[in-house]
């Protein structure tokens, strides 16, 4: 009976989560490629 509701309350609980923690890894996925693309126009520039 215990497993049962473990399991649930990890699904609940993944379902709330992976979310969040999928938009927030492209976020910051997407921030490390605008500092990238600005860090290359920077050294582009100095030229």
């Amino acid at each position: 009976m215990e497993h049962a509701k473990l399991m649930q309350s990890i699904e609940l609980y993944g379902s709330k989560v992976i979310p969040l923690v999928r938009t927030w890894l492209g976020a910051i996925s997407e921030g490390i490629y605008l500092a990238d693309t600005r860090a290359s126009w920077v050294c582009r520039c100095r030229r």
